[in-house]
């Protein structure tokens, strides 16, 4: 009978195990749904927030700013979402002026997306749409140059003419 007893633990404790398990993948799939879930949520805010908007949100938007670290110390992977809210049954034109502001050694010093993304070659990035547009790209920062801010600056052009502007910490 203590062999039988001791055969009995054996299955007992394998079947722990493999609960265990079990359970830990469920808890791992819990946790990407959950994830999933948030990052449709957000997606429906922001489509919610184009085609219904509140009263006093509307027109020209800086909807947002974000700066990614890639591999290597200064290169950064940043994109900035642009909305234009309630009228947007004709196009929106104009300019997106990107500067970065930090320190240089002891100086403060204010660098154009021109200077660090080899892509861009104006001052601005033009923009033209509807709904909405994505500037996207990488960029590399000046060796000694720390960033603190990300300044945003959108001038659309036309009878309605806006202008909006948007200043972030760095993300750190």
């Amino acid at each position: 009978t203590i062999t039988n007893l001791t055969q009995r633990v054996g299955v007992l404790e394998k079947g722990g195990q493999v609960d265990r398990k079990a359970t830990e993948g469920i808890r791992q799939t819990v946790k990407e749904l959950k994830a999933q879930i948030s990052t449709l949520e957000e997606e429906v805010a922001f489509y919610k927030g184009i085609m219904a908007p509140s009263a006093n949100d509307k027109g020209l938007r800086i909807s947002k700013v974000e700066i990614q670290p890639q591999e290597g110390a200064e290169t950064f992977r940043y994109s900035i979402m642009m909305t234009q809210v309630a009228d947007n049954s004709s196009y929106i034109s104009g300019l997106a002026a990107v500067n970065f502001v930090g320190m240089q050694g002891a100086e403060k010093v204010i660098l154009p997306l021109r200077d660090l993304d080899s892509n861009v070659t104006d001052l601005g990035v033009k923009f033209r749409f509807r709904y909405f547009q994505e500037v996207a790209g990488d960029l590399r920062l000046p060796a000694g140059f720390v960033p603190q801010q990300v300044q945003v600056v959108l001038q659309s052009t036309g009878g309605k003419a806006q202008r909006v502007e948007q200043t972030i910490d760095w993300p750190q």
